[in-house]
């Protein structure tokens, strides 16, 4: 009676180890804590378990330095955003902006100022569009205001991994797929994200001169791996051995040619993701290899400002306002102001 007892007893415990190893298998993802802060969120495949809470975002995590085959369904795909016969054959620069489903606010600014439908669709040279994970929470009003933004405007491209920082790197590498996929005949390609201010014309002026086959934009060259465990980017030797990465451009805005687009996405597909999507492109770039192009003053720094932190007026400074190419860190409104200065008149150009 005990023995049958006992063997009853071990083949629940069978049973039940078997059914709970099964039932994790089956989940797609691991947990981890985001960028943001300390939410647990859904990862990527190359990301598991839990380290003690420090500032750098790696402590949250353990990264496995794992190649990711980019399987996601799309849940908004503006298949025809390039394939309109107007557009097709014309299409000069496609810009993919990187943003959140929380984010409307951004990209309803965009889209009333450098992003301006009425400004591209006045010629076939130039279309936006708009970068986007599933929301973590899958908060179902967000993602409805996704959908109507994607019905009105056609402009939000969308997968099902979650969107969190960590996951940069993936949602980059959905635009370039996207891009060699539906925009084969774009000549050039940019990537930012969607609190930048980007000086349209002046990037066509200097497009128009730019070789084939680039890749530039504000090139960090010799960049140290950040060794401090309480630094937001400390990376440990597990994850990158090398004290130096390799040349990037700063992820904030890069540009491209179609055909570097093409090689970097295939390129992705047997590299290991790295979690600092710059980074991760410099790594493809390396492999290819393509020469990285610095692009002088691309960022513009804070001496637009006076020394009441307002923007300087003077004819000086918005004539120089007027040759930059992109800002970062501002608000709204100064970033309004800045693209009111540029619509005033044309603008000329200095020579590269």
């Amino acid at each position: 009676m005990r023995l049958r007892l006992k063997l009853f007893t071990f083949l629940c415990c069978f049973v039940l180890i078997v059914t709970t190893w099964f039932y994790f298998s089956s989940l797609p993802h691991c947990k981890l804590y985001s960028r943001e802060g300390n939410k647990i969120v859904s990862s990527p495949p190359s990301l598991t378990s839990l380290k003690e809470n420090r500032n750098g975002i790696l402590n949250y995590t353990d990264w496995h330095y794992k190649e990711d085959p980019h399987e996601y369904a799309y849940i908004h795909n503006p298949t025809d955003l390039c394939m309109s016969n107007e557009v097709y054959e014309n299409l000069f620069l496609l810009i993919l902006v990187a943003s959140h489903p929380e984010n409307a606010r951004r990209r309803y600014f965009i889209r009333k100022t450098w992003g301006s439908q009425s400004l591209f669709y006045a010629s076939s040279k130039t279309r936006i569009v708009f970068l986007l994970g599933k929301d973590l929470t899958s908060n179902r009003t967000t993602q409805n205001q996704v959908a109507q933004e994607f019905l009105y405007h056609n402009d939000i491209l969308q997968e099902d991994f979650v969107d969190t920082y960590l996951n940069l790197t993936i949602k980059s590498i959905m635009g370039l797929k996207w891009v060699s996929r539906f925009c084969p005949k774009a000549t050039f390609v940019m990537k930012t994200d969607d609190d930048m201010l980007i000086n349209i014309d002046r990037l066509l002026a200097y497009l128009q001169r730019a070789s084939s086959t680039s890749f530039f934009g504000g090139k960090m060259a010799k960049t140290t791996v950040i060794r401090d465990y309480d630094n937001k980017f400390f990376v440990p030797r597990s994850v990158y051995p090398k004290d130096v990465y390799p040349p990037y451009c700063e992820g904030l805005g890069y540009l491209m040619s179609y055909d570097v687009v093409h090689k970097l996405y295939f390129t992705s597909l047997t590299t290991p993701l790295f979690p600092w999507e710059d980074v991760y492109i410099g790594m493809l770039l390396t492999q290819l290899p393509i020469k990285l192009i610095n692009i002088p003053n691309f960022f513009a720094e804070g001496w637009y400002f006076d020394e009441n932190d307002r923007i300087k007026l003077t004819r000086y400074a918005i004539s120089k306002l007027r040759a930059c190419f992109t800002f970062h860190s501002l608000s709204q409104n100064e970033m309004f102001q800045i693209w009111e200065m540029w619509r005033k008149k044309p603008v000329q150009f200095p020579q590269r």
